[in-house]
């Protein structure tokens, strides 16, 4: 099987093209983004200017926070939190939505985090175990179908309950070069934290931090980006158990159709290693016995 020799897209996958290019096979995606790449020091800029004014907003008993960081938990959005506090001076309240798939040991780091920089978090439980489940026994890749849209339909609520015109998100790749969205109500700050700090400083940081990357995946089926949520890797492991993934013949709507953009995002833009997954990728994928417990556990509830 032929990949892009840029991330990890194979040939034939759908709605992607490939292209020639310097004696490399680029898809398109990756092609694009070699003329059209993300301003990095723009994004930079405008995040800067942003908080650096947002800071000067005056803490009251009536409006106690500069902004809300909608705060999954993840490696990506811990190094954002410790950004948006220690770098840049501001008093958030950390939201997380628990969809009933964050095992203990997600809870468990933000937690810790949070309590370790001095800042408020604010648990807002909203299961979706049942749908979440059935998506997993049906063998469909459930991020991005139901967690997503219901993230969306939180943003302006929250800001509206809490009082706070600031929602900070910890998204890989900040919107059309932007970053800074002005919506209905609030303001959405896109604040990857992979874009501002690269992936070893974003894991530096959480390794200074009382943040475990406790693992889902077993150590020799490492996986990017799932550090946050149980319902990855249990499809995974559900559909590929003692198989290695096939790459012929991708269809619309499978597991692969909406697993491997996902991660190529993340290669694309520094995050993962492209080698070292297209290692895991061509291996039997396993969750970790930690996972399947703490799994268990969220089913049974």
């Amino acid at each position: 099987m032929r990949f892009c020799d840029n991330c990890i897209i194979p040939v034939g996958f759908p709605n992607y093209e490939f292209v020639s290019h310097n004696n490399q096979l680029l898809c398109n995606r990756c092609f694009d983004l070699m003329f059209v790449p993300i301003d990095k020091e723009r994004l930079r800029a405008n995040w800067e200017n942003y908080l650096v004014e947002l800071r000067k907003k005056e803490i009251t008993e009536t409006n106690k926070y500069h902004a809300i960081l909608f705060y999954s938990g993840g490696r990506d959005s811990t190094a954002s939190l410790y950004m948006l506090v220690k770098e840049f001076g501001l008093k958030i309240l950390a939201f997380t939505l628990d969809n009933g798939m964050k095992g203990r040991s997600v809870l468990e780091n933000i937690f810790n985090v949070t309590n370790y920089l001095g800042i408020d978090w604010y648990l807002h439980r909203h299961y979706l175990v049942d749908e979440l489940n059935d998506m997993i026994n049906k063998g469909v890749y459930p991020c991005g179908k139901i967690c997503n849209v219901l993230q969306n339909n939180y943003y302006k609520s929250i800001t509206k309950q809490f009082n706070i015109e600031t929602l900070v998100t910890g998204y890989e790749i900040a919107p059309k070069n932007k970053g800074i969205i002005k919506k209905d109500g609030y303001t959405l700050v896109s604040l990857p934290a992979l874009l501002n700090f690269g992936r070893e400083k974003t894991m530096e940081i959480c390794k200074y931090l009382p943040w475990k990357d406790f693992g889902y995946f077993d150590t020799e089926s490492y996986m990017p980006g799932m550090t946050d949520c149980l319902a990855p890797c249990i499809v995974i492991e559900k559909k590929y158990k003692n198989q290695v993934m096939n790459f012929d013949n991708i269809q619309v709507g499978s597991i692969e159709y909406d697993l491997l953009p996902y991660i190529a995002d993340r290669v694309r833009f520094g995050a993962a290693d492209r080698n070292k997954i297209l290692e895991v990728l061509t291996k039997p994928i396993k969750a970790s016995d930690l996972a399947w417990s703490e799994y268990m556990s969220c089913v049974i509830k």
